[in-house]
């Protein structure tokens, strides 16, 4: 699992994202988090997050 100052350093990150896309961020990141995640870590959200990408919307709005 992720240590506190990791975490404490990724939400302050995801609060400063723009209103119209902090929830959905937030609520990815959290949603990885409940799958409790194992080192590699990059790896483990590399796989989780591409699951919610769309990779036919390279250059929309929300991307970004």
């Amino acid at each position: 699992m992720l240590d506190d100052s990791l975490l404490r350093t990724v939400e302050e990150t995801i609060e400063r994202f723009p209103v119209a896309h902090r929830d959905t961020i937030l609520k990815i990141w959290n949603d990885w988090l409940d799958t409790n995640p194992q080192a590699p870590f990059y790896a483990s959200w590399s796989d989780f997050s591409s699951q919610h990408d769309d990779q036919e919307a390279l250059y929309t709005e929300t991307r970004v």
